[in-house]
């Protein structure tokens, strides 16, 4: 007859039980507070039951596993809110930067403008003036300086953001070799002794980390290892890493990009993450608003210095550049075969604050791509070097042969501007406030014309003292004619007709070749003259100096539809609101963190409160098991006794 079963066993297998139950238990007691511990739980199974007759007798309990409790795809989830909120704060923090650069009410440019011009209308105000001259020439140089402190405060950024891909790409590479050195103790423990839970927390975690920093996603294979990529770059696979590397810009080597160990650049592959923010603001925040800073101060230059060049100083001489300004800049593929291409601000109003890049598709052909619309441009050189372009977006580029198909270059219209903005001017003496040619009327005419208006758009053929005229030009009225001579008529421009009785009102007339523009009105006597001539000694003339004032509110940007100022304080909205989506996004993404967190707490979290009861419930268990046993020995000796007996 087959034997029962062992009771002995029985109670054993149940007291190993409890015990088993009661230390996992406490393990997750213990780990209530350890960061990415999931819950772990015994599972227990009754033992196969022994055959008696025609019936299975129970044999008690085994141990059947530890499980632990997670949910992948909260997992996932959680991973993906962490890269999210990573990059959000880390955007949100290089926002705010440059808004209190920006923005400032008294760092900020428009302070500067504000007091550049007011000395301007100073000097329009009293152009014989020596202290307005040397106030206009101080708050000139005060503004270049602000311009400068502007740009170095951006570059500041910059410089963080160099720092910020050092510092992630060291602790990625830390974190790849962590999770590679994990996949090995998982896979080598899994084939042991099933499934190891710690370490696949410890792996988790650091993944996490690794999630901190840019977006990754995971495969898991079959024997427990983990596979982790960024984008379509492997950064783990099972036991091997891909170590990746800073290396300077391909263009611009102030600018770092990350490369991986097999020297290809991955920089657009890492995204999400605080890396990923970084390279994000770099591109759509600080680039823009670095240009935007450029266009302002190159359309400043550019406008303030064509009209003081029409201007005169208070030495007679014609006025020469009032600001300095950079030229813009182009950077070469360092692999390219050769070439060169150089750019050139021709009109200020239709630059825009994007980057361009230019690729040479073979033979004659280029194609210029506008970075922030992809907007391309087809350029074609004829086969001529150098070979000079039509204007587009506002400056040329200049192109001599030796490219190859496929060779880049990286042109960058106005980043510089503002650093090279500068005073040229060395003393208020070389103020151009006057114009360059005044206009009389002949003291004796016995008429009522007068001659008015007289505006300069070009000095190409001034001043009136030297070539191509040595002195005054003199206008005659021939009241048989109805004409004025012209005398002398260095370029053949005379006579010009005018009659009084229609243009008594006003005449405009232009001479030398457009350069000067007058209007003549009333009824001049035959003989009656009107003279143009050099405004030397015209210290209290402040024609130049009253239309550089009216430069503050001429709309020379974005397509004359706004002028320096309204365009920095464009660049000021603009980076303001990218800084409140900033915010925006910020508030969101760590809501949602924290929802992700908390529902992985809802399953893998450990609650104290049912710890306790399970360990109350599993200690009752023990003891019970205990007591079998002890049920057992009694038992067992009543038998001997009886033997005995």
């Amino acid at each position: 007859m087959p034997a029962l079963p062992s009771l002995t066993n029985i109670g054993l297998s149940a007291l190993r039980a409890a015990q088993s139950s009661l230390a996992g238990t406490a393990h997750n007691i213990a780990n209530v507070n350890t960061e990415g511990y999931s819950r772990q739980r015994v599972e227990l199974q009754n033992a196969r039951p022994q055959p008696l007759g025609g019936f299975n007798v129970g044999n008690g309990v085994e141990v059947r596993g530890i499980s632990r409790l997670v949910d992948g795809a909260l997992n996932s989830q959680l991973l993906v809110q962490t890269s999210n909120a990573s990059h959000a704060e880390n955007f949100l923090s290089l926002a705010n930067r440059i808004d209190n650069v920006l923005a400032d009410p008294n760092a900020g440019l428009s302070p500067a403008l504000d007091d550049f011009f007011g000395a301007v209308q100073g000097v329009a105000g009293d152009p014989s003036s020596a202290t307005q001259r040397q106030v206009l020439l101080t708050e000139a140089g005060t503004l270049s300086q602000r311009f400068g402190l502007l740009d170095e405060r951006l570059r500041e950024i910059d410089g963080l953001i160099n720092a910020d891909v050092r510092n992630s790409v060291t602790e990625i590479n830390f974190l790849t070799g962590s999770i590679a050195e994990l996949n090995g103790q998982i896979g080598r423990s899994a084939a042991a002794a099933g499934q190891p839970n710690d370490l696949l927390d410890q792996r988790d975690t650091v993944v996490r980390q690794l999630g901190e920093l840019v977006s990754v996603s995971t495969v898991e294979l079959g024997d427990g290892t983990l596979n982790v990529l960024a984008g379509a770059q492997s950064l783990v696979l099972g036991r091997e890493t891909t170590e990746l590397s800073v290396v300077r810009g391909t263009f611009d080597p102030n600018r770092l990009e990350v490369t991986n160990s097999s020297g290809v650049n991955i920089t657009n592959t890492l995204r999400g993450g605080s890396l990923g923010a970084a390279f994000q603001f770099r591109d759509e925040v600080l680039d823009p608003a670095a240009n935007g800073l450029g266009r302002v101060a190159a359309g400043l230059a550019e406008s303030f210095n064509a009209q003081h060049r029409l201007g005169m100083d208070v030495n007679g001489s014609l006025g020469g550049d009032f600001f300095t300004s950079a030229t813009s800049s182009v950077f070469a593929n360092p692999t390219n075969a050769g070439g060169a291409v150089t750019a050139q601000i021709v009109d200020v109003a239709n630059l825009t604050t994007s980057n361009y890049s230019l690729s040479a598709d073979g033979g004659n052909a280029y194609t210029l791509t506008r970075d922030s619309d992809g907007q391309t441009f087809a350029i074609n050189t004829g086969g001529a070097s150098p070979f000079t372009t039509t204007e587009i977006d506002g400056f040329t580029l200049t192109i001599t042969a030796g490219a190859a198909t496929g060779d880049t270059f990286e042109v960058r219209p106005v980043a510089t501007h503002a650093a090279g903005f500068g005073l040229a001017l060395t003393s208020a003496s070389q103020i151009a406030a006057a114009g360059p040619v005044r206009g009389e009327v002949a003291f004796g005419n016995a008429g009522t014309g007068d001659i008015t208006g007289i505006t300069v758009a070009s000095v190409a053929n001034l001043p009136l003292n030297g070539a191509p005229v040595s002195g005054t030009l003199t206008l005659t009225f021939d009241d048989t004619a109805n004409q004025l001579t012209l005398s002398p008529d260095p370029l053949g421009e005379g006579p010009l007709a005018y009659d009084p009785s229609t243009d008594a009102g006003g005449k405009s007339f232009t001479l030398l070749g457009g350069d000067v523009s007058f209007t003549i009105s009333g009824t001049p006597s035959n003989g009656d003259t009107f003279t143009l001539s050099h405004n030397g000694g015209g210290v209290g003339d402040n024609r130049n100096a009253t239309a550089l004032a009216a430069l503050q509110n001429e709309q020379i940007l974005d397509t004359n539809s706004a002028s320096v100022q309204e365009a920095y304080g464009q660049l000021v909205t603009t980076v303001g609101a990218q800084t409140r989506d900033a915010q925006v996004s910020d508030s969101a993404f760590s809501a949602l963190l924290e929802q992700a967190r908390s529902d992985r707490e809802q399953i893998s979290g450990v609650n104290l409160d049912e710890e306790a009861a399970d360990l109350l419930r599993f200690q009752q268990a023990y003891q019970a098991s205990a007591r079998l046993l002890t049920v057992v020995d009694d038992l067992f000796q009543t038998l001997l006794s009886a033997v005995r007996s």
